[in-house]
């Protein structure tokens, strides 16, 4: 656990409790140790107004290990994200990390968690025009303030140009969007191509899909500043 920056949700659907962890290993990295000791040893972890108590099927979860016998996700990450992704399920219980219906997190629920533990809710964009993209850079350069946008995974695979059609995947900005090297401004035409880094997946620098324009961009995600 020593070193530990960011979590990983591996082959799982935990990306929105990846992105909850993410904030509480930047925040606060004494009260995540305590609370994997915790789950560890007592199975239940509190964070601030936050329990964490995992279902039994959690604990042991099924189809965990791949064909070559290496786990989906590693044991810490499964112990902390699938844990709260299961404490808020009330009808399906969170037992696989194939289990895609049960680790879905809607817009909402992300920000209850967050703010359960002292973040504060900004704004949510659509990203429909310009001045929103310029609005998100603001709040990007601005000390504490933190963008989350939900994409299509499509974004981050090279040579995949069949978005989904309803993004699906929780990501936090680490980088201005930019068109070549400069940030985007009112002069950025919808055609620009665009280039975006974001933590996902366990990286702080996954980089966007090149040769992606703007308005492409756009058409695939909503944001909102913490």
């Amino acid at each position: 656990m020593e070193g530990r920056e960011v979590p990983d949700q591996g082959l799982s659907s935990l990306c929105s409790p990846a992105v909850f962890f993410y904030f509480l290993l930047l925040v606060d990295k004494n009260t995540y140790k305590s609370l994997v000791w915790s789950l560890w040893y007592h199975g239940v972890a509190n964070i601030k107004s936050i329990q964490l108590k995992p279902s039994n099927a959690t604990k042991h979860p099924t189809s965990y290990f791949k064909a070559n016998n290496e786990p989906k996700i590693l044991g810490l990450d499964w112990m902390t994200l699938a844990s709260l992704r299961d404490t808020f399920n009330k009808r399906i219980r969170y037992k696989s990390p194939d289990d895609e219906t049960a680790g879905i997190t809607l817009p909402h629920e992300l920000i209850g968690w967050l703010e359960k533990i002292g973040f504060k809710h900004i704004e949510t964009y659509e990203l429909d025009t310009l001045a929103n993209y310029i609005q998100l850079n603001a709040y990007f350069t601005k000390q504490d303030y933190y963008v989350i946008s939900l994409i299509n995974t499509e974004l981050l695979q090279k040579g995949n140009s069949a978005f989904g059609v309803i993004p699906e995947h929780w990501v936090v900005w680490t980088s201005l969007l930019r068109s070549g090297k400069n940030a985007i401004d009112l002069n950025t035409k919808l055609t620009d191509i665009v280039h975006l880094t974001v933590f996902s997946w366990g990286k702080n620098n996954w980089s966007i899909q090149s040769n992606l324009p703007l308005n492409k961009f756009g058409s695939s995600l909503k944001s909102m500043p913490n």
